[in-house]
């Protein structure tokens, strides 16, 4: 199949090559022939112009030898000398008479009458084409001439029109020679500048080839092979390096995709197999109304938390897809953070522990802190952190909840006061289902919150980070981009309605 596409590549590359030769060559040949052709005519006239001014020179030299009565038969005389087989000449008078013909027209006339008188002494030629009856007067046969009248005024005063004539015959045989050739060599070099392009065509696309047959070795289980093309030029060493790049982001998709499947599977395996081993234990024998409710209790808790992981896994999936819900607007983030908290208060409440909050106002006109984004992922984000600090803090201490302003951006931090996060560990937190054991955890959870916190904060084109800060216990911290834009349009709606309302 591969190689069907490259030689369908070379034959179009060929075609398309000799097509536009073709048309170049073409246009090239008829600008190049008219231009012959017009020079050739342009000769061919001169040549006539030639004969004319010749054969004037014999009628000067006629006149001069004789007397005025006698002036007409010594011109007939000394021109009758002057015929030649190529061209043929009348010597008339202005009003038609003919004094001389040349000897290859015996007794016949090339045209009759004369092209009109003023113009001819204006311009003082005249050429035309003949053709038809006037030439088969000449020739018996068909063809074209060429005719120069040429109006001449002798030494003595005399005016007479020199008649030129001469066949296009040969002109005619020049230019058809002409076009043949060029018409030859046109074909010949089309011909071989195709066999010339397949032939380059072949060499320039076997470096492809070699890439294609690369990447055809290239499979699910082997996504960290590279491709290679020895002497590669700089544009097909940049389309390496790009396919390259591919290939190394969907490796570590691919292991990424693995990875999550695994772990995903491993989660999911426990509350299945807890709800699955209370189902035997029951039926082994009847059980009492108690045992019942504990098996009732068990199930309602695992089911909780099957939902759960699976919840989490279908927000993971969606945030790491890019997925934006048609819902972004303008968000105070104060308003973010106490919605988050009154999601959390009952988990807060059941594990006693308490929250500390502290919102910020910023500008003259004390504005809230405005984010751009989707409120429900932005309080799933904050949910996960809080809990996660809720599950390790001891019993009786507080969860600190800060937004801080900056110039750009704004800070929700969420400080407990747990065991903290070993300093090797600080980043592996946000990978997915990376639950880390630390001691005086309550509850572990299925290790994809955190994860699901930072999908959700570069969604909004913002990061989350965490640390250990010197008083015990960890601190997680969202940037996100400052809405400026809408809070300052904020502040001129406040300013209007205030101006109203004071009116």
């Amino acid at each position: 199949m591969g190689l069907r596409i490259f030689q369908s590549m070379r034959l179009r590359l060929a075609v398309y090559h000799v097509v536009v030769f073709a048309i170049v060559q073409t246009l090239f040949g008829f600008a190049f022939l008219s231009f012959r052709r017009s020079q050739a005519s342009e000769q061919f006239d001169e040549c006539l112009r030639g004969q004319a001014k010749a054969l004037a020179q014999v009628v000067n030299i006629a006149e001069n030898y004789t007397v005025v009565w006698a002036r007409d038969a010594a011109i007939s005389r000394f021109a009758s000398g002057f015929s030649c087989a190529e061209f043929y000449h009348h010597i008339r008078k202005p009003d038609g008479e003919i004094i001389e013909s040349s000897a290859n027209l015996a007794d016949r006339m090339m045209t009759k009458g004369l092209p009109p008188l003023d113009e001819l002494k204006r311009k003082r030629e005249f050429l035309a084409t003949a053709e038809g009856d006037a030439v088969e007067a000449i020739l018996g046969q068909g063809g074209r001439f060429r005719v120069l009248y040429w109006w001449h005024v002798t030494d003595g005063g005399q005016p007479l029109v020199i008649q030129i004539a001469m066949s296009l015959a040969s002109l005619d045989r020049a230019n058809e020679q002409l076009a043949a050739t060029f018409t030859s060599i046109s074909v010949i070099s089309l011909i071989a500048s195709g066999i010339a392009v397949w032939l380059i065509a072949d060499r320039a696309m076997r470096p492809w080839r070699q890439i294609r047959e690369e990447a055809g070795k290239i499979a699910v289980g082997t996504l960290g092979q590279r491709i290679e093309v020895p002497d590669a030029d700089a544009e097909l060493s940049e389309v390496t390096d790009s396919l390259n790049e591919v290939l190394e982001r969907m490796d570590r998709a691919f292991k990424a995709q693995n990875a999550f499947l695994t772990n995903a599977a491993h989660e999911l395996q426990t509350p299945v197999s807890v709800l699955l081993g209370e189902a035997q234990i029951l039926q082994r024998k009847e059980r009492t109304k108690e045992e019942y409710v504990d098996y009732l209790v068990t199930i309602e808790e695992e089911m909780r938390r099957l939902g759960g992981i699976i919840e989490g896994m279908l927000t993971l999936a969606k945030t790491r897809a890019g997925t934006r819900l048609l819902l972004m607007s303008q968000l105070s983030a104060n308003d973010v953070v106490m919605e988050s908290m009154e999601n959390c208060q009952a988990l807060a409440t059941h594990h006693d522990v308490q929250f500390s909050a502290a919102l910020a106002l910023y500008g003259d006109d004390n504005r809230e802190p405005c984010i751009r984004g989707d409120r429900r992922m932005l309080v799933v984000m904050l949910d996960n952190i809080i809990r996660n600090s809720i599950r390790v803090s001891p019993l009786g201490e507080k969860i600190e909840i800060s937004v801080v302003v900056f110039d750009d951006h704004i800070e929700i931090s969420v400080t407990d006061r747990g065991p903290g996060i070993p300093a090797a560990m600080l980043e592996e937190v946000f990978k997915d289902f990376k639950s880390i054991p630390v001691r005086g955890a309550k509850n572990g959870g299925a290790g994809i919150g955190l994860a699901i916190a930072r999908s959700v904060a570069e969604l909004h084109g913002g990061q989350i980070s965490a640390s250990n800060p010197s008083i015990g216990g960890a601190c997680f911290t969202v940037k996100l981009p400052l809405d400026h834009d809408s809070a300052e349009a904020d502040a001129a709606d406040s300013t209007a309605e205030t101006e109203t309302s004071d009116s």
